[in-house]
């Protein structure tokens, strides 16, 4: 009787500790689901602090098109700062840094600023080019990034895998005026992802930092890179345990979980 009055305490201690944490979110069909869902999409949402919020080509034309589109896009930003949720656009094809494409992201950035976004969010590292030159991407992202700051006053994050986070880039993203550095680091070992962001932090102080892990599904992602091998709860146990970890860095933001829509999918 004992034993299982001090494991159901356990429990309920371990459900609030987990309770605390409001992660971000990379959300790439948010607003496609909070039009199937309405209010049920914010009323089941996990903790939330921000949704990276992206749009498809077909998306955005619906919106460049139709007034009753854009309605619903401020209803959504709306109801989610009613929530204290800030949604941010994210924008991600890694192929805008080549100059002859940024017009095509600025002139998206033009866009949406009638929308009430609360940030910029670019995922456009890159990994998904078929090849590139560092030096050469370095410097696209610094033009790149200078004309971004000319066309609007929202703060922007930079996504950027682990391996990629080196001195010279980092001090490029800084005085491209990039806010926060999204630090992808795909992989379920704590204390390697401890250890690898305290020290970016550290020797970064004028940076800020958040930490983008996956939950995508175990056919997506071996088991060594996704913490959908946990499942929800105990994975949002683990997540909250780096935090703690990581928010004694004063230029740690939080933890962003990729994807949303994976973390809501059952096969998890």
């Amino acid at each position: 009787m004992k034993i299982g009055l001090i494991f159901s305490i356990m429990l309920i201690v371990s459900s609030l500790f987990a309770s605390e944490l409001k992660l971000s979110w990379y959300s790439w069909k948010g607003f496609i689901e909070y039009e199937k869902n309405k209010n049920k999409f914010f009323k089941n949402l996990p903790s939330t602090n921000r949704m990276f919020v992206s749009f498809n080509p077909k998306e955005i034309k619906n919106l460049k098109h139709d007034k009753t589109q854009r309605k619903e896009l401020k209803t959504f930003l709306a109801l989610a700062k009613q929530r204290n949720v800030k949604i941010e656009l994210l924008l991600g094809d890694p192929r805008y840094v080549y100059p002859k494409n940024h017009e095509n992201l600025i002139s998206l950035i033009e866009f949406f600023k009638p929308f009430a976004f609360s940030g910029i969010q670019l995922d456009i590292e890159p990994s998904g080019l078929v090849s590139y030159n560092e030096i050469e991407w370095i410097e696209n992202i610094a033009i790149l990034m200078k004309k971004i700051d000319s066309k609007t006053d929202l703060k922007i994050g930079f996504a950027l895998n682990h391996s990629l986070a080196k001195k010279h880039i980092l001090d490029t993203l800084e005085s491209s005026k990039v806010n926060e550095v999204v630090i992808m680091y795909y992989s379920v070992n704590s204390l390697n992802i401890q250890n690898k962001l305290n020290l970016l932090m550290n020797n970064n102080k004028d940076l800020k930092f958040s930490l983008a892990l996956s939950i995508e599904p175990l056919d997506i992602l071996p088991k060594e890179e996704t913490f959908a091998v946990y499942g929800r709860e105990k994975a949002f146990f683990k997540w909250k345990k780096i935090d703690t970890v990581l928010k004694k860095n004063s230029n740690f933001v939080d933890i962003v979980i990729q994807s949303l829509y994976d973390y809501n999918e059952d096969k998890i």
